[in-house]
């Protein structure tokens, strides 16, 4: 992984960053793992999310493996 750019918007820190592909697997394997064997409370705990945010940020990693 590499970070190309760093900035914030709004209080908002957003990187760009170039990643392969098996590092995208990876984290969504990862994510999966995570809302497939946590409960809402457990999801939290672990990752300071809400199931519907990591759920969000799962389907986002997915989707950009299929392009």
């Amino acid at each position: 992984m590499r970070m190309l750019r760093k900035r914030e918007v709004s209080s908002v820190m957003l990187f760009e960053v170039e990643v392969s592909q098996d590092e995208l697997e990876l984290y969504e394997s990862c994510t999966r793992y995570v809302l497939e064997n946590f409960d809402e409370e457990g999801v939290e705990k672990l990752c300071g999310a809400y199931r519907d945010e990591l759920l969000g940020m799962c389907e986002d990693i997915s989707n950009l493996l299929k392009i």
